[in-house]
């Protein structure tokens, strides 16, 4: 069963994680010469002479590789596994040092691969459709599959295709112009079917194709791409349109018809100052991230009729910052097609709050035709198979573009029905009704906060907390509805004095006013409701116990009716209504304040909700990383049978709210989220070991994955290992606790005073913070054992496959790790 499991989860794995494996191991070469040895490779694989340098050969015996080189955006692909590493550390770098990005680690930053079926979607449906609108009756019709709403007659002049000019102003490696290159050939082809390619391919050279980009090294290798894909003109170095260009700022005197491109995302937050201050100097409505700036910029360049077709995180469709951004978008362009990805079109950094959509806009200045557009919207979302779903054109839905307009803030809320739509006109909001608020930041969580379990516990305090110093701390939890007791607690002793003077010191212009920092402490210890601010699933609400404190990432609200306001905040109609108001990964208080609130309820669905608790914290109870847990579950019946009921009363609870609300009920139980094949694989990995008596082995490859994977289960919860050295039958056991009070501990009951270098804020495992104790140990705890044998036994524990670190740490197993004692 474990190689099954290892099987789904390596299956899972696209080309990009191997070359990156393979790349990796190339440390010594710098990536312009990988790029150089891929384009040598890639050059063979088609039949042209070259001499395959050492790393060359490499790739071509590797099957992988080798197919990959065969496609024309393998140069793509293997660019941004290059830059992954960099990537990670300019990220991990800014974060450690409280820094801006660099200017020259701004196209490190900004580099992502965009699929080829997604570059052919929005290339057809811009350069496609121009080529239509000229020519109706084209036999690219057919060929071109991802078209929406083609035109079906003649609304613009014919014209040569030498005049139609395409620019990607972020190219890259140029995978966009690849597949514009395919697709002018067969314009050329169907205008004058006696042209000879070599003639085609030196025109589109010369007259149909343009490229800026800010990474030299990226730009080189365009040159090469489009240098393989011309193969008529690779005898000769040809001189391309691709421009080296630091900037949007110099205006471009050129009007192109298709602007088409993955912009780089980078939020001005991690900008110099110096360049955000440039920024909303030339785009006062996009500045807050660079993709909106390019959108703009994109409309800026287009000649009246011409098409911006993008791809861009999908923040600028809904949030309050882009409402100017999204007006002057509807002011100057129509609005034809939108292909609402939403979380997990890219498998990097975290899936689930990268949200994208790809869009195409035309110029329009005559605002009749903007106001009869119709907008052909597909939504995404919900899809675990994105591009199966959109050729299948899952979930079209078709308005016009005045529509928009209507939703709160000018959202491009695209499947709210009219009914929806009336709704944030006829009802109270929920501001003011119980408006949301947010809590207490302690301004130095290291040292006032701990886990639930890194705390003594008493049976008679609130959730199990000690009353006089810790107290339950209600902090962004996980996606869950209806119940969820507090992880950490906060050290809230003297009514928060420790914490409150620690605000005035850091905050001296504050003149003592701490109750800025931690707001609304008149709530603290009050029932009422708690959701979290940060979620890459659908929106949650739990109930808020009387006796915990709640922080801005868990920011509560204190209705008089708490199980009827619990349930409209977890109803489908609430989702649906939320995520008008702000469908991104982030909640704020002031886009919660707006959710309108029907009126009347009724003692059934108070019930309904009382039940719907209850239920998840008997599911809880089986749940050993929960402060709730009583006993591991004994029969998996138990388990679905909870299930099963909770699932029948939410559909309950839902038909209700959805009578309050005036609305029809879908009739189905709420979508769940579906479990992650990797992460399902690596649950039955996990399950098999626990089966398996004695010793086993793993890849260093699956060790180091499921270390991971352990850690993000489990946190920092307590473990108990058991080792030895393997030589002399010595045996010791190891608590690996959070170590920020448990080495003071030690030291105390030693009599020892704990080294200058100690760094209490190391969460890196047991290892790195009980080395300066580990002599204190052997000379006078351990003396009949030798010290040898004693750092044998602690380097066998820490190159354990399974001993996982806590999150916050990147060290990595050795290769050696191999054995699960």
């Amino acid at each position: 069963m474990i190689q099954i499991a290892i099987a789904m989860e390596m299956q899972g794995r696209k080309i990009a994680g191997h070359v990156r494996k393979i790349v990796g191991e190339m440390r010594d070469t710098d990536r312009r010469g990988i790029l150089r040895a891929a384009v040598d490779a890639m050059h063979i694989v088609r039949g042209h002479p070259r001499d395959a340098c050492p790393i060359a050969q490499r790739m071509l015996a590797d099957p992988k590789l080798r197919k990959l080189l065969q496609h024309d955006d393998a140069l793509a692909v293997i660019s941004q596994a290059l830059a992954a590493p960099a990537l990670e550390a300019a990220y991990r770098a800014t974060t450690a040092q409280k820094r801006k990005f660099s200017v020259d680690e701004i196209p490190t930053v900004t580099q992502l691969f965009t699929p080829r079926w997604l570059v052919e979607f929005l290339l057809q449906n811009s350069l496609g459709k121009l080529w239509l609108e000229m020519h109706p009756r084209s036999r690219l019709r057919k060929k071109w599959k991802w078209l929406i709403d083609p035109p079906a007659s003649q609304t613009r002049e014919p014209r040569s295709v030498q005049t139609i000019r395409v620019l990607d102003p972020a190219c890259g490696t140029m995978n966009f112009g690849i597949v514009a290159i395919e697709m002018l050939r067969e314009m050329y082809r169907e205008e004058d079917s006696s042209r000879s390619t070599h003639e085609i391919d030196e025109s589109i050279v010369e007259h149909n194709l343009f490229g800026t980009d800010i990474d030299p090294v990226a730009l080189e290798f365009a040159a090469e791409s489009l240098q393989l894909k011309l193969s008529d003109l690779r005898r000769r170095k040809r001189r391309f349109n691709l421009l080296h260009r630091d900037s949007l700022f110099d205006p471009c005197l050129q009007k192109f018809d298709v602007v088409a491109t993955n912009p780089p995302y980078l939020s001005a937050r991690n900008l110099p100052r110096e360049t955000v201050a440039q920024l909303k100097r030339r785009y006062p409505n996009a500045w807050r991230d660079q993709y909106a700036c390019f959108i703009e910029r994109a409309i800026d360049l287009l000649d009246v009729g011409g098409r911006a077709a993008m791809l861009t995180m999908h923040s600028f469709m809904f949030t309050s910052s882009f409402e100017s951004l999204r007006a002057t978008i509807d002011r100057r362009t129509a609005i034809e097609s939108i292909a609402h990805f939403g979380p997990g079109l890219f498998d990097i950094g975290n899936p689930g709050t990268l949200q994208t959509a790809a869009f195409v806009l035309r110029r329009e200045p005559d605002a009749s035709h903007r106001d009869m557009q119709t907008v052909a919207a597909v939504r995404l979302v919900d899809e675990p198979d994105k591009q199966a779903a959109l050729a299948r054109g899952a979930s079209i839905h078709r308005l016009p573009q005045r529509n928009l307009r209507t939703s709160p803030r000018g959202a491009w809320c695209y499947w709210l029905t009219a009914r929806q739509r009336n709704l944030f006109t006829s009802l109270p909001s929920l501001g003011g009704i119980a408006p949301p608020r947010q809590g207490l930041a302690t301004t130095d969580n290291a040292r006032f906060v701990r886990f639930w379990w890194e705390v003594e516990t008493g049976a008679d305090a609130p959730c199990r907390a000690s009353p006089d110093t810790w107290f339950p701390y209600v902090k962004s939890g996980r996606s869950r509805r209806w119940h969820e007791s507090p992880n950490h607690r906060v050290n809230w002793r003297d009514d928060g004095a420790e914490i409150k003077a620690s605000i005035v010191a850091r905050y001296p212009y504050l003149d003592g006013q701490w109750q800025w920092v931690a707001k609304n402490a008149q709530h603290y210890f009050k029932p009422g409701i708690t959701y979290s601010y940060l979620t890459s699933g659908r929106f949650s609400a739990r109930r808020l116990d009387a006796g915990a404190i709640f922080d801005v990432a868990g920011s509560s609200l204190f209705p008089a009716d708490v199980p009827t306001i619990l349930a409209i905040l977890n109803s489908t109609v609430a989702r649906q209504l939320l995520a008008a108001i702000n469908p991104t990964v982030n909640f704020q208080v002031g886009d919660l304040r707006e959710l309108p609130i029907p009126r009347g309820s009724g003692d059934a669905l108070r019930a309904d909700v009382l039940r719907a608790i209850e239920l998840t914290r008997q599911l809880d109870q089986f749940d050993e990383t929960s402060p709730d847990f009583v006993a591991p579950l004994q029969s998996p019946d138990v388990f679905l049978e909870l299930h099963r009921e909770l699932a029948k009363l939410e559909v309950c609870i839902d038909q209700t709210v959805a009578e309050l609300y005036g609305v029809p009920f879908e009739g189905s139980a709420q979508p769940r989220p579906q479990l992650d094949r990797a992460d399902l694989a690596r649950r039955w990995k996990s399950f098999e070991l626990l089966k398996m008596p004695g010793p086993v082995r793993l890849p260093a490859e699956e060790a180091i994955d499921f270390d991971v994977w352990h850690v993000r289960l489990y946190k920092r919860r307590p473990r108990i290992w058991i080792f030895g050295d393997g030589i002399d039958k010595f045996f010791a056991v190891r608590h690996d606790h959070a170590t920020r009070d448990v080495v003071r501990w030690i030291a105390r009951q030693l009599g020892e005073s704990i080294p200058s270098n100690w760094d209490r804020d190391v969460d890196a495992g047991i290892a790195a913070n009980i080395a300066p104790l580990t002599p204190i140990l052997v000379n006078r705890q351990l003396r009949r054992i030798s010290k040898d044998h004693f750092k044998r036994a602690t380097m066998a524990s820490v190159n354990c496959s399974v001993l996982a670190s806590p999150p916050r740490s990147r060290v990595r197993l050795l290769p050696s790790a191999s054995t699960v004692s």
